[in-house]
């Protein structure tokens, strides 16, 4: 099931210019909101925070932030995809804008209220491990 429908993007785009845009192909769409969560995931994965959640989530359960990022980096990959570069500048600041909150919420400077993996998979199996190999001593 989508992260998005059709009713979130009203707030940034007219179903018309929607439809425009996306040349009345719903799977074009598609494919850009696909690309949009993989780079929203690139961030969210190297935190604390559980992105399977977050894009699993539907309804009232989304996080209203996350929906915001993700229509910007949609509508910034369908617009790019425009002959005759019709990106608008508004398109590049709002997509430059989503990807500087997220590097913001990657280094924990912001918090948005996604939802945070379990303690214990906090400790154990965190999505980064620090540490190395210990040193070898060489014969001589």
């Amino acid at each position: 099931m989508a992260f998005l429908t059709d009713n979130d993007y009203k707030v940034l785009i007219s179903a018309e210019d929607l439809d425009i845009v996306q040349s009345s192909d719903t799977t074009l769409r598609a494919t850009a909101e696909l690309i949009a969560e993989d780079e929203i995931k690139g961030y969210i994965n190297t935190t604390i925070y559980d992105a399977d959640q977050t894009f699993t989530a539907t309804g009232t359960e989304r996080n209203n932030t996350v929906i915001k990022w993700m229509i910007d980096i949609t509508l910034y990959h369908l617009f790019s995809g425009l002959p005759g570069s019709q990106l608008t500048e508004i398109r590049v600041a709002r997509y430059e804008k989503a990807i500087k909150d997220l590097e913001r919420l990657q280094k924990g400077m912001v918090d948005i209220g996604l939802l945070i993996y379990p303690e214990e998979d906090n400790n154990e199996t965190g999505k980064l491990k620090w540490g190395s190999r210990t040193k070898l001593r060489q014969g001589r």
